[in-house]
């Protein structure tokens, strides 16, 4: 498992784990909440 932290455009973004966007900024219209990014990161992947 390797994080990762995209930043695209202004305000832009994306969380990936092993490719896969386990967070974007834009898909949820808001910032993460405080220990958010950590959980998905942590959660396995089915």
């Amino acid at each position: 498992m390797a994080p990762k932290i995209r930043m695209g455009g202004p305000g832009q973004l994306d969380v990936l784990v092993d490719g896969r966007v386990v967070f974007s900024k834009k898909s949820a219209k808001r910032m993460p909440q405080p220990g958010e990014v950590v959980r998905l990161v942590r959660t396995p992947v089915p």
